[in-house]
């Protein structure tokens, strides 16, 4: 019953679209008898019908269910899999490079940390100048790394809004 009404629907909508086209633009088909000039309207009508989207307009999921038992309800199962499937895709890859992001920090501390030990060594040692440099080299290093992050990260955040 339902598939009997949408097609009146589509031929209500397909007449009136006709009317239209003849009424607003008569001489593209003078000489031509009118159910020729509908032909040929329903014809365009039909090629250029178009549809966007991820999933198929109600009208194609009706057809499906015309065509396949449950069309429409296992198309709808398949989009929400596929969609399930993205999201845990997309949340592996973000807890991957939040890890990544961790050990980064851990290993660059841990350098940091070695190379002030080195510094404080080596003035200990008496050698005051290498020392000093190295730990001088080695903070501003990790301020400007720090300072950096942080820009890099207000500009993420703003980008984002």
């Amino acid at each position: 019953m339902s598939s009997n009404k949408n097609s009146q629907n589509h031929r209500a909508q397909l007449t009136r679209l006709e009317d239209e086209v003849i009424r607003t633009e008569p001489e593209l088909f003078t000489g031509l008898p009118k159910d020729r000039a509908r032909k040929i309207v329903q014809t365009v009508a039909v090629s250029i019908k178009s549809h966007s989207g991820p999933l198929p307009d109600p009208e194609t999921l009706n057809r499906y269910n015309e065509i396949i038992p449950n069309g429409a309800d296992r198309i709808m199962i398949g989009f929400e899999k596929q969609l399930d499937h993205r999201i845990d895709i997309e949340n592996h890859a973000i807890k991957g490079q939040v890890r990544q992001s961790d050990r980064g920090q851990l290993f660059a501390f841990i350098i940091a940390i070695i190379v002030l030990f080195a510094s404080f060594w080596l003035i200990n040692q008496g050698h005051d100048t290498a020392g000093t440099i190295l730990g001088s080299v080695d903070l501003v290093a990790l301020v400007t790394v720090f300072i950096t992050g942080k820009a890099r990260q207000k500009k993420n955040l703003q980008d984002k809004k």
